[in-house]
């Protein structure tokens, strides 16, 4: 996944991003309903704050309430039971 651009400029940008900003930071899914992460609006920013408009990251599960249930299918993910699970950016 890119902030913004093709792989090429991504990886070929010498910037590292010190913070994301993720929108939206919270999804809501019904039961059998999905998200793609792939349609997350992520930013990255430098130490000084400022916008990098091209930079590679990646979106991964770093939690998820013991209830929740969920499947990761072609880079979607669904929510098999109600609980939540948080997303990682790096």
């Amino acid at each position: 996944m890119y902030t913004i651009g093709t792989a090429q400029q991504a990886c070929s940008n010498r910037e590292t991003p010190a913070w994301f900003d993720v929108f939206s930071k919270t999804v809501a899914l019904k039961s059998g309903a999905g998200c793609r992460p792939a349609t997350l609006i992520v930013r990255a920013y430098d130490e000084g704050d400022a916008f990098i408009p091209s930079a590679p990251l990646a979106i991964s599960v770093l939690s998820q309430s013991d209830d929740m249930v969920f499947s990761s299918y072609e880079s979607e993910i669904i929510a098999e039971s109600a609980g939540g699970i948080t997303l990682e950016v790096d």
